[in-house]
């Protein structure tokens, strides 16, 4: 691990986007194959701890669900394997959504234990530095970037704030005895509002918080 946290960053940051390229381009089950692979290395390189990524995975996986319902629901052409009602609207579940939504999983998966590996081997400095270096053309031609380093800076730090909330906030349910009982699937999401409300709320607080702290350096 101390050989790649060596690694230039710029390097690991085009090697993260070619990735991504070719996960969200793969459509034949050898190139996910290749994609689950190639997101294995990025895990098993950063040595990362699997609580951790699980606590990643788990965190994004009300989008991860969002993405899987809606990918199916949008493919209505193809071989109809049932129909569900949805706000009074029958919609047909096919073999080809059913698909195209499996595959967006395995892509979402991969790709956030590969950013998760990316975080854990790269320094948030080293990142910065990186970031200003791949963007310096764009300053040459009079794009002003300092401000959106500073923006994506500051919402990197943001990530481990909003996932230490996260957990207190739940562990502050499961005291009251919410998320304790055995519940389905849609009145567990259901439950999660009431921990995204909060969140949301508490990041605008570091938000406006922060600027305030900015403004009065005269940044």
């Amino acid at each position: 691990m101390d050989a790649i946290m060596h690694i230039d960053a710029r390097i690991k940051i085009v090697l993260l986007g070619l990735f991504f390229l070719f996960a969200f381009h793969a459509r034949s089950v050898i190139q996910l194959i290749v994609v689950c692979i190639l997101a294995c290395i990025w895990v098993f390189a950063s040595r990362i701890e699997i609580k951790r990524l699980a606590k990643a995975f788990f965190a994004l996986a009300g989008i991860a669900i969002f993405t899987f319902v809606v990918q199916i629901l949008l493919e209505q052409h193809g071989t109809t394997l049932f129909t569900v009602v949805v706000f009074g609207k029958s919609l047909a579940i096919t073999q080809e959504g059913l698909a195209k939504a499996i595959r967006m999983i395995i892509v979402l998966i991969a790709v956030i234990a590969a950013s998760t590996s990316f975080m854990k081997i790269t320094p948030l400095v080293q990142l910065i530095e990186a970031l200003k270096w791949m963007l310096y053309p764009l300053q040459k031609r009079g794009f002003h970037t300092h401000g959106f380093i500073l923006a994506l800076s500051v919402s990197f730090s943001f990530i481990p704030v909003l996932f230490k909330e996260f957990h207190m906030l739940r562990v502050s349910y499961i005291a009251r005895g919410i998320f304790v009982a055995k519940r389905g699937a849609i009145q567990t999401l259901r439950l999660y509002t009431y921990i995204i409300a909060p969140l949301i709320r508490s990041s605008f607080r570091h938000a406006y918080r922060t600027a305030q702290a900015y403004i009065s350096r005269c940044f």
